[in-house]
């Protein structure tokens, strides 16, 4: 801890101070451009590469999640470009799998043949099988298939939100593109970080859970990091939708009312 500088994800203005007094120190800025599904300020990913490339900061993107915004990612997406990226997970089509690319004179560094630079090897580097669940997942993670993904992704955490106000339910959805959070708070919004993140209060959260599962529909235990995937369609939206109010009022002792 003594070499690393948490930056505040949620503060842009903080951590944009924070970037400035410590430039000279800095190695690079590794950032999350779409953290899980918190809430972050819209303007966070702008102003980390505006302050990294005014002080000469290398900044790295974490996409292993953010990847499931767009094709190119959440760089593609807010249109920033960053010096070093990093994939897993939906890159690999469900297969154990890590990628990193990135500027051209940085890539160079670990190029063989050039007889220095940076070693780069490891026991799984270009498995067959992997790269060829990857590839075919890329094939069909075209950009009609975002867009229909990205707009199931809006469908649900609007249903679920008008559904929650129609019946004052203390739940809010959240995310983006296809990723999407149910967070059990009466306060009406999602965390903006993880300490935020923390102090929810999650009573009822297994009930929910077990709720859902009881009603066919399973989602990850904490209800807040779960994505849709190009099997789904509206009719499964519409069904989440209407499970997950009931569940979170059979969970909370909420009764739902009616009308005509």
């Amino acid at each position: 801890m003594d070499d690393v500088l948490i930056l505040p994800l949620g503060d842009p203005d903080a951590a944009e101070k924070l970037i400035a007094a410590h430039a000279d120190e800095l190695a690079a800025v590794i950032f999350e451009p779409k953290a899980g599904t918190l809430d972050i300020p819209s303007d966070m990913s702008s102003r980390v590469r505006e302050m990294t490339s005014r002080h000469g900061v290398l900044l790295i993107y974490d996409e292993i999640v953010a990847f499931r915004l767009a094709r190119g990612g959440a760089q593609e997406y807010f249109d920033i470009r960053p010096d070093l990226t990093t994939y897993g997970k939906v890159v690999g089509g469900g297969f154990p799998v890590g990628a990193f690319g990135g500027r051209a004179d940085l890539m160079d560094q670990f190029d063989p043949r050039t007889g220095k630079g940076i070693g780069q090897s490891g026991t799984y580097s270009a498995n067959p099988v992997t790269s060829a669940a990857g590839l075919a997942t890329l094939n069909a993670l075209t950009p009609p298939a975002y867009t229909r993904l990205n707009a199931l992704g809006d469908r649900l955490r609007d249903g679920l939100n008008a559904g929650f106000a129609t019946h004052k339910l203390p739940a809010v959805a959240a995310g983006m593109g296809s990723l999407f959070a149910i967070y059990l708070t009466d306060n009406g919004s999602a965390p903006h970080d993880y300490r935020s993140s923390l102090a929810l209060d999650r009573t009822h959260v297994q009930d929910t859970f077990l709720s859902l599962c009881n009603s066919g529909q399973y989602l990850p235990f904490g209800l807040s990091m779960c994505a849709l995937s190009l099997p789904m369609g509206e009719q499964e939206i519409d069904g989440l939708i209407a499970v997950a109010v009931d569940a979170i009022a059979t969970s909370t002792g909420h009764t739902l009312s009616t009308s005509e």
